[in-house]
């Protein structure tokens, strides 16, 4: 704030009486409204998502804003909580959803009434949350045995093998049992990652045909 001092004349030349005062100096700008970080995950912080699941993205704006931000996700009005400059905005998965995830920022307005240039729908870490309702299924299962004579059998001491193959990456490794004559044998231990898994059985006493269930 500056002192201003104002002088007047009439158009004969008298002169008005000096007033002082004070001006308060006016802010302006014309720049528009950008965001610094763009993140999107889902509410528990994975990449992946399920029916149900909540998608969240959080977004950061580089001035103050004068109101909640528009965003859609996956073409839906998304539920907006926070306040400026950070808010998130969630998205419930629902059936028919699948694939990647996109969003949009189409409306935002800073406190000088600025608007977006563009609709913003990238993430500033490049990172998106994929959606995948599809259970994973077992496209292939073979038994072999440690067995040199024959390894589609197995003496007491053998160990029994089962291969399998999922039909995409697993994100933890799936529970197998073996039944023989229906009964449920010793432990089971199982090894792999991704698609491809091992399950391994010592034999004991007993006779038959194995069978086994994956969960």
């Amino acid at each position: 704030i500056s002192p201003v001092i104002v002088s007047a004349y009439d158009l004969v030349g008298n002169a008005v009486g000096t007033i002082s005062g004070s001006a308060t100096a006016i802010a302006f700008s014309k720049v528009r409204p950008t965001f610094t970080s763009v993140i999107m995950t889902t509410v528990s912080g994975s990449s992946y998502a399920t029916a149900t699941n909540a998608v969240k993205l959080t977004i950061t704006s580089a001035v103050a804003l004068s109101s909640t931000p528009t965003v859609t996700i996956n073409g839906v009005a998304g539920t907006v909580s926070g306040a400026s400059p950070t808010w998130t905005i969630t998205h419930t998965v629902t059936a028919g959803e699948a694939g990647l995830v996109n969003f949009a920022i189409t409306a935002a307005v800073d406190t000088y009434g600025n608007t977006l240039a563009n609709p913003i729908t990238w993430t500033t870490n490049g990172q998106y949350v994929t959606i995948d309702q599809t259970a994973p299924t077992i496209l292939s299962a073979n038994f072999y045995t440690s067995n040199t004579a024959d390894t589609t059998s197995a003496m007491s001491g053998q160990t029994v093998y089962l291969r399998f193959v999922a039909s995409e990456a697993l994100a933890a490794t799936p529970t197998v049992q073996f039944f023989l004559g229906g009964t449920t044998v010793g432990a089971v231990s199982v090894t792999g990652s991704g698609t491809a898994w091992t399950a391994s059985w010592v034999a004991g006493a007993g006779n038959g045909a194995l069978t086994f269930s994956i969960t």
